[in-house]
């Protein structure tokens, strides 16, 4: 008999060491949990959970409507994203933050073939990216999280959709999992429409990449869970309305009250995700060996 009390208590407190403590909450923030095993989530149970899977080779089978909450990504793969050291002084002194040392640079061959974040752009849009390691992100009116397509490995890129409200009603938190030294990069990339584009669509379209960057390492002990969604929400770029190439979506940002059109100076536009002057939004995923990354997405408590 004391033994089975004893077992009992035993799986009591395993189960208590999931649980977190009392929450201090603020609405409608979202507050992180002083929990006991210290692995950074908010407080309560999350709507979405999606594993990001570095695989050593790429997926051939078909992976279209394959619902399975995970991406499939190469574990040494994607494009980089870079930003010029003036973009990244620029961006600094507009915000009036002390300058400090790009975390993003390339070197000379890299910029090449890297996307270019803040100001930089790529012509051609999506359909001449090179999709590998890409997860396109589409809008629903249904208020669903779904993986379309699981297979980020292979020239079609995996696709992701999210309720078209995701900006302001969810938040979302990351971690790093896998063998300690695995590193990610996570961009929030888009493309021109037809309607801010300034010359011929599609041949003409722009991609866009933030200036800022999610970067998720794995690093030795305890792995632990990071806000990060004002990156992978938000497009921060960097808009001079005398460039005559960005005239067209200087005046859509402009009509959206995300920059000034009368201003000349050089500007800083953060744009929601799914914002109608760009379209084709994706989340460049920049793998230097992290074998798992999970994303978490939590409802955000309405008042």
């Amino acid at each position: 008999m004391r033994k089975l009390l004893a077992l009992i208590l035993l799986v009591g407190l395993a189960a208590c060491a999931d649980e977190p403590t009392a929450p201090d909450v603020t609405v409608p923030d979202l507050v992180v949990q002083q929990d006991r095993v210290g692995n950074g989530f908010p407080q309560g149970s999350h709507d979405y959970k999606l594993n990001i899977i570095g695989v050593p080779k790429n997926k051939t089978a078909d992976m279209d409507n394959n619902n399975g909450r995970r991406i499939f990504v190469q574990l040494n793969g994607g494009q980089k994203v870079c930003v010029t050291d003036a973009d990244w002084e620029a961006y600094l002194t507009l915000l009036g933050e002390p300058l400090t040392d790009n975390p993003y640079q390339c070197t000379a061959e890299e910029w090449e073939d890297a996307l270019h974040g803040g100001r930089g752009k790529k012509t051609g849009g999506w359909d001449a990216l090179d999709k590998v390691n890409k997860i396109l992100l589409t809008p629903n009116e249904d208020d669903v999280f779904q993986v379309l397509d699981a297979n980020a490995t292979d020239q079609d890129g995996a696709e992701f959709t999210m309720p078209d409200d995701v900006y302001s009603s969810y938040k979302v938190y990351a971690r790093a999992l896998g063998k300690p030294g695995g590193k990610a990069a996570i961009t929030l990339c888009a493309n021109e429409t037809d309607e801010t584009v300034d010359g011929e669509y599609p041949g003409d379209v722009e991609t866009w990449c933030s200036i800022n960057q999610a970067v998720l390492e794995r690093t030795k002990g305890k792995a632990r869970a990071e806000d990060v969604t004002d990156v992978l929400f938000t497009l921060t770029v960097l808009i001079d309305v005398e460039d005559t190439k960005d005239l067209a979506l200087s005046y859509c940002l402009g009509e959206a009250d995300l920059i000034d059109p009368l201003d000349l100076e050089l500007q800083v536009a953060d744009v929601p995700i799914f914002h109608s002057c760009f379209e084709d939004y994706f989340w460049n995923y920049d793998n230097n060996g992290l074998k798992l990354l999970q994303l978490r997405f939590y409802q955000v408590p309405t008042s």
